[in-house]
């Protein structure tokens, strides 16, 4: 088996698909301990000492594992991985580099906050800051709408819109930047910008109803949800005449966060059982009409091989 390095040069292993740094070594010095790399994981695993070929002793936590990262690591030198800095630092110098001129500006407490022209206008000059609660609506939670004209055009225009939402990526006093997208051929272009201090339902329909009331003649056919229930509800009431879509790589991340939460993520590190957890997510390319029959197809199959498992470790207990 090929040997990774740390950034500090430090022997790693593999342990099916997930990079493993040393814990310790046994009293006796017989036997090698590992962990995996991944700060905050709990899975562990052991090997013989001086050996780099490893069993596992306990389950990742929820994340996948990484051939990108073994294949990068085994490729590079000694010398090149100890020039490197910590993840942690790379993270925050790309995030520094990112850091647009005027951040500190858009980070003082709201009640001082003022928006120069730089964020109120386009490049072009044309108005880009579209609505503002803290002159509207006092003492609420603050909500800022960005939209240009050619953002308008694009709502207008374009019928199949997705809905997106990230929490790392906006002002300090901010809960989350929402974003309103359309689709365009095949790529999805950011309409609607919307600085929200919370999640709640009340505050989504606050902001749709600021942004919507002042576009008329805006009606989406589809609109793409990642499953946060509160914008899709009141979208859902704004638009009832649109069709809701949930985004496939958002219902498997929830089918697969759902095991760590029921205690069943053991299931998912036997191949057999991990195959059929992963047909659930499929059953969305099925006929609509196949769906169901799909479902009970792959549930029958499940609790099969589960109770075979059962059944084969209360064998080897007795």
């Amino acid at each position: 088996m090929a040997e990774m390095k740390s950034e500090k040069g430090k022997v790693m292993a593999v342990c099916g698909n997930y990079p493993m740094r040393k814990d310790y070594v046994s009293a006796n010095k017989l036997t090698q301990y590992w962990r995996c790399s991944m700060e905050g994981c709990h899975a562990r695993a052991q090997s013989a000492f001086g050996s780099l070929v490893l069993n596992e002793t306990r389950a990742h936590d929820l994340h996948g594992g990484s051939p990108a990262t073994i294949e990068t690591r085994t490729r590079l030198t000694k010398a090149v991985i100890e020039s490197l800095p910590a993840d942690f630092n790379i993270k925050r110098i790309v995030t520094n580099k990112r850091k647009p001129k005027g951040a500190a500006e858009v980070d003082k407490a709201l009640a001082v906050m003022e928006l120069s022209d730089e964020f109120k206008k386009t490049a072009t000059g044309e108005q880009f800051l579209f609505f503002d609660s803290r002159a509207r609506e006092p003492g609420q939670s603050v909500i800022i709408i960005f939209i240009s004209m050619h953002g308008r055009q694009l709502l207008r225009l374009y019928k199949n819109w997705s809905i997106d939402g990230t929490f790392f990526s906006c002002p300090l006093y901010f809960k989350q930047l929402f974003t309103i997208n359309v689709f365009k051929e095949n790529s999805t272009l950011p309409a609607a910008y919307i600085l929200l201090q919370d999640k709640s339902e009340y505050t989504y329909r606050r902001a749709m109803t600021a942004l919507f009331s002042r576009l008329p003649g805006v009606e989406p056919k589809t609109i793409m949800s990642d499953f946060e229930l509160a914008p899709t509800n009141v979208l859902q009431q704004c638009f009832p005449l649109a069709v809701i879509n949930f985004c496939l790589f958002h219902l498997s991340q929830n089918l697969f966060s759902q095991l760590g939460k029921r205690g069943l993520k053991s299931l998912y590190d036997n191949l057999e059982t991990r195959i059929l957890l992963r047909s659930f997510a499929a059953l969305a390319f099925l006929p609509v009409a196949e769906v169901a029959n799909g479902f009970e197809e792959v549930v029958a199959e499940l609790e099969a091989k589960i109770l075979d498992k059962v059944w084969r470790q209360r064998r080897q207990e007795s």
